[in-house]
């Protein structure tokens, strides 16, 4: 909602600079494609939050782990992640972190988490409740668990990176028509005013733009699928 909200402002700006222009094409397509940017920053930051919790949770586990060896209980080990630095605990964990601080039982805090979109978040709750509700040896299984995660933090790295070739791809053949159109109108002012100032012009520029960001996120879901073993 973020992405959107915030060039509401400039969106409107250019809607009423066309108009004033007469130019129906900055009147429709500018604020759209302000709005588009919008949400594709905001779908960039959410990916970006998505991968930073991912690359976060196997030194949580590890900080598990070294508590238990310790001598710690499984629910001390998971109280003194509060005493971490706030960069090295993911935000999702904050509700399972207040849960304890009130005297929640693990098993309580961890539930907090059940509903967390993250898979992994998810992973890491049900392991938890299972070791608090079933007991035995907590660090083999914190120890498979932070394996799994791992793994899937270098699948998604790979994934990726073979995919920068495909995005590359996807970029090009998305702004292609923008700028064949910027191409053309740059050399024959007649075009200039039919993608300017003419209402069937103001329809194509529209179409090509939703069409291209259509094609762009259509390739980004692809491969961020392919790229997050957790969705």
């Amino acid at each position: 909602m973020r992405g959107v909200v915030g060039p509401s402002v400039p969106a409107l700006a250019l809607c009423i600079l066309g108009l004033a222009a007469g130019s129906p094409t900055v009147a429709t397509s500018g604020p759209v494609a302000v709005l588009l940017a919008g949400c594709e920053l905001g779908r960039r930051r959410s990916r970006a939050a998505r991968r930073y919790r991912a690359r976060a949770l196997p030194a949580v586990v590890d900080h598990l782990i070294q508590q238990l060896r310790s001598g710690c209980s499984l629910r001390q080990g998971c109280l003194r992640l509060a005493d971490l630095d706030a960069a090295v605990v993911p935000e999702p964990l904050a509700p399972f972190l207040d849960a304890l601080a009130a005297g929640r039982t693990l098993v309580e805090a961890a539930d907090r988490l059940a509903a967390d979109p993250d898979r992994s978040i998810r992973l890491l709750a049900v392991t938890l409740r299972v070791l608090a509700t079933n007991g035995g040896p907590a660090v083999p299984a914190l120890q498979r668990l932070r394996h799994s995660l791992i793994g899937a933090v270098h699948a998604g790295d790979r994934t990726a990176a073979e995919a920068g070739q495909a995005l590359a791809s996807a970029g090009l053949l998305a702004a292609a028509p923008g700028l064949f159109a910027v191409v053309v109108a740059a050399v024959d002012g007649r075009v200039a005013r039919l993608y300017l100032f003419e209402p069937l012009g103001a329809g194509c520029v529209f179409a090509a733009l939703v069409l291209s960001t259509l094609g762009w996120w259509w390739m980004q879901r692809l491969i961020d699928s392919a790229a997050d073993p957790w969705r």
